[in-house]
């Protein structure tokens, strides 16, 4: 137990004896009050002051000194430990936003084992704030699937789920709803329910530099696209023709393929021109709407992370 905790829980006489509560009053003449419920011998907090100290005391008469030097000895290597930990947090966070955080697994298995615990305990505990403190043996069986590089999706209760992806360990708390609508180009788009916002550019061929492109951010042939896309989630059936491929495609197959992990299905987003999918963001665009040598106009499009700004 702490004098302070989380900065607005106040204990001041936390760690003075009853007795020289009760001295202090008698000499001042000050009446005081007590709490009956101190007197119940069914809450465990009294048996141990009304049994247990009592019998330390015949073993040891300063018990009360050891314990309280003790208190104060683990309360400074508590403290020492949490910010070894913060330290340790901000290394291994790859990624993180409201409903997901993911880690670098290799680097936060080079810390010492009670650090990896804190490290999860504070992930974990951050993502399901509501459901309390996560016990022991929830804490070392996702480090143990850490370390055993488990790549299965796991259930971890409290509405968590786990998966190993690459190089990072995933964990999410609840789905992300699915949308679908429609803007027009060039815009911006914001998603809040996924934290991201796409924008769509209108450039000449004249002004595109290739070397910007990656899976978040695609070039499309923007007379091709047309006025208006919508941006929806994921459906069943889903089929598209890979930049690079010749042939059509199942999006559930694509995504296989592509080892983007079970627990992050659902915040993959199409970009399409009515049934015909463009972009499968932040993964690949559609060959179909490639830029060629006949291409006049480009629609630059960028998946960002969206945080309120």
């Amino acid at each position: 137990m702490q004098i302070v905790r989380e900065g607005r829980y106040l204990r001041p006489l936390l760690r003075v004896r009853r007795a020289e509560i009760e001295e202090y009053a008698r000499q001042r003449g000050l009446c005081y009050r007590e709490d009956p419920s101190n007197r119940d011998w069914r809450f465990l907090r009294n048996r141990v002051r009304g049994e247990l100290l009592p019998l330390l005391k015949s073993y040891n008469s300063n018990i009360t000194e050891v314990l309280n030097r003790t208190a104060a000895l683990l309360k400074a290597e508590d403290d020492l430990l949490a910010a070894l930990a913060q330290e340790a947090l901000d290394t291994v966070i790859c990624e993180r936003c409201n409903d997901k955080v993911a880690l670098d697994s290799n680097r936060l298995l080079t810390y010492h084992i009670a650090i990896q615990r804190r490290v999860l305990r504070a992930v974990l505990q951050g993502l399901a704030a509501a459901e309390g403190p996560f016990d022991f043996a929830r804490i070392e069986q996702v480090r143990d699937w850490i370390e055993a590089d488990d790549k299965r999706l796991r259930v971890l209760g409290a509405g968590l789920k786990g998966q190993g992806c690459g190089t990072r360990y995933i964990l999410r708390r609840g789905q992300r709803p699915p949308v679908a609508c429609c803007f027009e180009i060039p815009g911006v788009l914001v998603l809040r329910e996924h934290g991201v916002k796409i924008c769509v550019q209108i450039v000449s061929p004249e002004h595109f530099d290739k070397s910007q492109l990656g899976g978040a951010r695609v070039a499309l042939d923007a007379d091709r696209l047309g006025a208006q896309v919508q941006v929806r989630s994921l459906r069943p059936g889903d089929r598209f023709q890979p930049l690079g491929m010749e042939g059509h495609k199942k999006l559930s197959d694509f995504l296989i393929d592509a080892k983007w992990p079970k627990i992050s299905r659902d915040e993959v987003l199409v970009l399409a021109r009515g049934e015909e999918i463009a972009w499968v963001a932040p993964l690949r665009s559609s060959h179909a709407f490639r830029i060629q040598s006949t291409t006049r106009r480009i629609a630059l499009c960028t998946l960002r992370h969206w945080d309120g700004d």
